[in-house]
């Protein structure tokens, strides 16, 4: 009870700052250190806001050299029946370079339609043209890339800290997931369940459940993202600010 009415503080004084603006986030760029098995890489993240969308661009290197880049693009909305507010995913970018080759991908959400469609573009004759796939019937979905806004712009962190919430996640890299992670979940979008895991010097730790897999999200008292990581992969993405 104690760390559920922190989280409440937490949460109420953080998105009470920008009570008439997108739900209390800010535009910011963060660097991160990002680490998986094959080394260690720096990690750009760029979040901006602009006229009710939520535009995030998050840029891996090593050195100088652009490994890959996601440009994701949300807009906030709500519902007639309710005072909720949701992030409501509308298309994504994803390049990556595998052996100096670029590949590409791009996703975008048709919602009169409920279709999410795909495009492709590669040297590899199975990731070229369209697919399209119908989205799921679900409260909520966000974009790999914006879990961490998503979370908190619904105000999903302080429902997560009352119990388990289910949600759907969109890869931004799909179909290219499958050639960077192991036994995900092949599908352009899956299942999950978020909740809260503690609390630990000012640091607030969130879980995500893919089903075979978890990942945690770390937060600080201001519910600014900081760290995540995904055991099961060997990677980590740790910011490079002093908290």
């Amino acid at each position: 009870m104690k760390l559920l009415i922190l989280i409440t503080l937490f949460t109420s004084c953080a998105l009470n700052l920008q009570t008439k603006k997108n739900q209390g986030m800010n535009s910011s760029i963060q660097e991160f250190r990002y680490t998986d098995f094959s080394g260690i890489y720096n990690l750009k993240r760029e979040v901006k806001l602009d006229k009710g969308k939520l535009i995030t661009r998050v840029k891996l290197f090593s050195g100088s050299d652009e490994l890959e880049s996601t440009v994701s693009v949300s807009k906030f909305g709500s519902s007639s029946k309710s005072s909720n507010k949701y992030l409501l995913p509308s298309i994504s970018q994803f390049k990556v370079w595998f052996n100096k080759k670029e590949y590409f991908s791009q996703i975008k959400i048709d919602r009169k339609t409920r279709k999410l469609e795909v495009l492709m573009k590669s040297p590899d004759e199975k990731w070229q043209g369209k697919k399209e796939f119908d989205l799921p019937k679900t409260s909520y979905i966000c974009f790999f890339s914006q879990i961490p806004e998503c979370l908190k712009s619904q105000e999903l962190l302080l429902k997560a800290a009352r119990g388990d919430l289910g949600l759907y996640i969109i890869w931004d890299n799909y179909p290219y997931q499958l050639e960077q992670f192991n036994e995900v979940p092949s599908a352009p979008f899956f299942y999950a369940t978020v909740k809260l895991d503690g609390y630990e010097k000012n640091i607030v730790k969130y879980t995500l459940d893919i089903g075979n897999q978890i990942v945690s999200f770390h937060f600080d008292k201001n519910l600014k993202y900081t760290r995540m990581f995904w055991v099961s992969q060997g990677i980590s993405s740790i910011s490079s600010l002093k908290e």
